[in-house]
This record gives structure tokens, sequence and C-alpha cells, in this order.
């Protein structure tokens, strides 16, 4: 390792390490709760970011074990506006999407096929929107079919 590469690996090491969780005495990670200024500047951002009319309306959950949170980000207005985030534990970035690498991701895609299949049968629907919708898109996707081939020829 050149020395130049031994320097850039030891300064993100200290910076992981600035940011990383204090630990209790128990072992269980203490992390401070998002105050209501960030709060408030994190709303701010996202209907700003998402140039939505109304702020949004936000429920913070915590990830396991870590300090990071799960954002979820709803309409004041119940115009449909719905959107999840991650916050890192410092607080300054936003992510669409957080992987956990301690999970299998083929055992992590049977899990969310199953919620899928479950939803379904159960009668949600795979894709939607509220009956307000000002467009409907119909899509036809059997070409083989006389309707929906401009031939007319099957």
């Amino acid at each position: 390792m050149n020395s130049t590469t031994w320097l850039r690996t030891a300064i993100g090491l200290l910076v992981a390490a600035s940011y990383a969780p204090a630990q209790s005495g128990s072992g269980a990670v203490a992390c401070k709760e998002l105050d209501l200024a960030k709060r408030t500047e994190i709303e701010r951002y996202v209907q700003q970011r998402y140039k939505l009319a109304f702020p949004p309306v936000l429920a913070v959950e915590a990830v396991d074990g870590d300090c990071y949170r799960k954002l979820r980000f709803a309409s004041s207005n119940g115009k449909g506006f719905n959107l999840a985030l991650f916050l890192s534990s410092d607080e300054n970035h936003l992510f669409l999407t957080a992987f956990d690498v301690r999970v299998d991701p083929a055992s992590e895609e049977r899990l969310l096929a199953e919620k899928r299949r479950t939803a379904l049968i159960a009668g949600a629907k795979p894709i939607g929107s509220p009956g307000s919708s000002a467009v409907a898109i119909v899509v036809y996707s059997d070409f083989q079919c006389h309707i929906a081939h401009p031939s007319g020829i099957c």
C-alpha cells in the first residue's frame, strides 16, 4: 500500500469513526433523538425538492441497531404524495434505499415476493392511484391480439 492510499484509508476510518453511535454500558446503541429544528429542516427540504404545495407529514422509524432512521413522508392534504427515505446517522444525508449487507439478498427477495403475493391475494391492486387522478393510463401489452395489433391480424 503506497502512502497516498494509506492516508486516504486512515482519513476514511477517522471520518467513519466520528459518525459511529455511542455504545452504552449495556452494549446498546445510544442514538440522539431527531429534534424539532432538524425535523422542520428535513420537511422543508423534501417540500422544496419534490415541489410540494403543502408541507409533508413526517413519521420517523428507527432502523434495527443503528442510528439511521427511516423517514416516511405523506401529503398533509391527502393528494397522494408518499415517500420513504433513510436519514444517515450524522443527520445530513437522505437515501432512497438502504441495503443491509447482513441479510442474504435472495432471502430478502423471497420475503418481499411473498409479501406482494399475500397482498395481491387479499385484493390489493399492484398499481393504482386515487380515484381523483386527472389522467388515466391504459396499457395494452398483448400485441398478438387483433384489437391491440395495428394491422388487425393475429
